[in-house]
C-alpha cells in the first residue's frame, strides 16, 4: 500500500501539466469568488502606478489620472462604500508617492467623499454623466478654494481643471461603460 502511495505521488509530482491545470482551476475559482476584491485591488494598483508616473514626469499641471474612472466603475459595479474606499486610498497613495501635502490635496479627502455621496441620487443618469458632474464640481470647488484662500497658483489650477475634464470625459466615455458591463 505504501508503494502505491509513493508511485501516485511521484506520478503527480512529475506531471507538470496536471499541476498547471489544477493551479489554473484554483486561480479561476479564486477570481470568480473574489472578483470584487481583485478588481478593487487592481484599481488601486493602477492608481499607484499612475502616481509614480506623475512623480517621475514632474508635470502636475496636466491631469491624467485614473482615480475618477476607478472610483465610478467601482461605484456602479460594487456600491458606494467600495467606491469610497478606492477613492480615499488612491488619493492618499497619490499624496504619499508624489509628496504632495498641499492644502488643496488635504481638502480633497473630505470634499471628494462628500461629493461622491451627493452623486448617489444621480446614479440613474449613467456613469459618464455622473462621473463628469463629479469631475466638474470637484474642480470648481477646488478652484474656488485656490481663488479665495490663495492655496495655489490659479493658472496651474485652470490648466489642471481643463485637462482633468477632458481626460475624464475621454476615459469615462470610452472605457467606463464597458468595464461596468463586464464587472456587473
Amino acid at each position: 500500500m505504501t508503494q502505491a502511495k509513493i508511485s501516485w505521488y511521484n506520478w503527480l509530482r512529475h506531471t507538470s501539466w496536471l499541476r498547471f491545470w489544477i493551479m489554473l482551476g484554483i486561480s479561476l475559482l479564486f477570481l470568480l469568488l473574489f472578483t470584487k476584491y481583485v478588481m478593487i485591488a487592481f484599481f488601486i494598483v493602477l492608481n499607484v502606478i499612475t502616481s509614480f508616473a506623475w512623480k517621475y514626469l514632474h508635470n502636475r499641471y496636466i491631469a491624467i489620472e485614473f482615480i475618477t474612472l476607478s472610483t465610478f466603475v467601482t461605484l456602479y459595479s460594487y456600491g458606494f462604500l467600495a467606491a469610497l474606499f478606492v477613492l480615499e486610498i488612491s488619493v492618499f497613495a497619490y499624496m504619499v508617492i508624489t509628496m504632495t501635502f498641499t492644502p488643496n490635496m488635504l481638502l480633497t479627502f473630505p470634499i471628494s467623499a462628500i461629493l461622491l455621496l451627493f452623486m448617489l441620487p444621480f446614479k440613474p443618469l449613467g456613469i459618464v454623466a455622473v462621473g463628469m458632474m463629479f469631475t466638474i464640481v470637484l474642480n470648481i470647488v477646488l478652484t474656488l478654494i485656490v481663488i479665495m484662500f490663495g492655496t495655489g497658483r490659479l493658472h496651474r489650477r485652470l490648466i489642471f481643471f481643463a485637462t482633468h475634464v477632458m481626460f475624464n470625459w475621454f476615459v469615462l466615455k470610452s472605457i467606463a461603460p464597458q468595464l461596468v458591463h463586464t464587472l456587473s
